[in-house]
């Protein structure tokens, strides 16, 4: 029990985030060429931020910053409308 309570303390002080598209998961740090390539065309675009919205069903938003080397610096989410 004690093992479990660290692991969740440890995990909810982390700053990072993923997002799941299918059965993969996204996360901060990965390629950029390769997360369109797993989730698909984006709801909005930019040029340095991608936005996918209700990508899986939850309801959920997802908002994601890429760095000039194509590489995913941040994700973060939202419920609901933009």
């Amino acid at each position: 029990m004690n093992k479990l309570l660290a692991i969740v303390l440890i995990m909810m002080a982390s700053s990072s985030f993923a997002m799941r598209c299918g059965t993969h998961l996204i996360s901060e740090g990965g390629s950029a060429t390769r997360m369109l390539e797993l989730c698909g065309t984006p709801t909005q675009d930019t040029y340095s931020d991608i936005v996918y919205i209700n990508k899986d069903g939850s309801g959920m938003n997802y908002y994601i910053h890429v760095n000039g080397a194509g590489m995913i610096d941040s994700i973060s989410s939202s419920r609901g409308v933009l």
